[in-house]
């Protein structure tokens, strides 16, 4: 058995962006009185985009089955990091009209669920990354080749599994390098290492230094506090129940921080790679060192490992994307498919309904 397994997420987002950008200067759109574009103008575009992709790929590969590892959230991370995502779409200025998005992307995954052959793993509460990490150490174990598709670069730590192989596209490279990437098991572990240590923008997984000292404007206002014996670990006990801004839970502690929004209790240090081994070489101390400098660091680091590394993602889940993908439905319904794509004037994806 030759299994595809495709994170959604990313390529829902990726066909968006595109498909909004060509929009906007193709037809040259404008934002209405509501700072939006017009999503219903494009709406056909990025539904046609999206999929097509997908069928794309299931005939470069030449796969029996297709595996959609979708996003439901609220992600059981938030449970032991309140902050696990914090800021996406926050101030955002793209006049995207997220609530129709919100809404086709759920049309589709729905569509692709209750009409196609595809297995979609839509379970609330679960990302893809929860799909594609369990699911390719569990069909690798029944003996199936595995082709993990990810924009995601975390999806190579599938490779540590037999007959995995990842398919990596980057679009923002001068030669637009395709094709299948190897990592040795050493690579691996060095990269969920960094991962723990340094953190991940995107997700909002901090570096192991963040939550170690106190903002300058925070030291105005607590000098006392501080002064008496205030100390940022005393502050940070358990980091899954601090809010971003201390605006609520802190509240009765710390009163200035809810009337002052610019004012945060922590100073959000620039931590990476670069820098990082910029100072170790200069000081000429290892990323064990570092860790033993501060007890926060290695509470960041345990934290990060739990709801970053796929090992850490608790059996219950586990079992449920098992579950979910054993019973499946994988039966095509051509007539619901073909009535979506016409509905929305696409007759490309009407031809290619048996690819579904």
């Amino acid at each position: 058995m030759k299994t595809l397994i495709v994170d959604f997420s990313p390529v829902l987002y990726r066909w968006l962006f595109s498909t909004t950008s060509s929009s906007i200067n193709q037809m040259k759109l404008k934002k209405g009185e509501n700072g939006l574009y017009d999503f219903s103008k494009y709406k056909a575009i990025y539904i046609h985009k999206t999929l097509d992709y997908i069928t794309k790929f299931k005939n470069r590969f030449g796969v029996d089955e297709v595996v959609i590892a979708a996003d439901s959230s609220p992600y059981w991370r938030s449970d032991y990091w309140s902050g696990y995502k914090y800021g996406r779409m926050k101030n955002d200025e793209s006049g995207i009209d997220w609530k129709a998005v919100k809404k086709t992307q759920r049309e589709m995954i729905n569509l692709l669920k209750e009409a196609s052959t595809f297995k979609v793993i839509d379970l609330s509460g679960i990302e893809g990354d929860d799909v594609g990490f369990v699911l390719a150490e569990e069909l690798s174990n029944r003996g199936h080749e595995i082709i993990v598709k990810s924009l995601d670069h975390d999806w190579v730590y599938n490779l540590k599994y037999k007959n995995v192989k990842y398919w990596e596209t980057k679009h923002n490279t001068p030669n637009k390098r395709c094709g299948y990437v190897e990592f040795n098991l050493e690579d691996i572990e060095r990269l969920k290492f960094e991962h723990c240590f340094y953190g991940d923008k995107g997700d909002y997984i901090l570096a192991v230094n963040a939550f170690t000292e106190f903002s300058p404007e925070f030291k105005e206002v607590y000098a006392d506090k501080i002064a008496e014996g205030l100390t940022p670990l005393k502050v940070w006990p358990k980091r899954h129940e601090v809010d971003m801004g201390f605006k609520e839970k802190h509240a009765n502690k710390f009163p200035e921080l809810t009337e002052k929004d610019k004012l945060t209790a922590w100073k959000h240090p620039r931590f990476g790679a670069k820098s990082f081994n910029k100072k170790m070489l200069k000081e000429n101390f290892t990323t064990d060192d570092y860790m033993e400098t501060n007890p926060i660091h290695q509470l960041n680091f345990d934290l990060n490992a739990k709801i970053a590394l796929p090992e850490n993602i608790p059996e219950d889940i586990r079992q449920d994307i098992i579950d979910e993908y054993d019973n499946s439905s994988v039966t095509l319904d051509a007539g619901k498919l073909s009535k979506y794509f016409m509905d929305y004037g696409i007759m490309d994806l009407v031809g290619k309904v048996g690819l579904f």
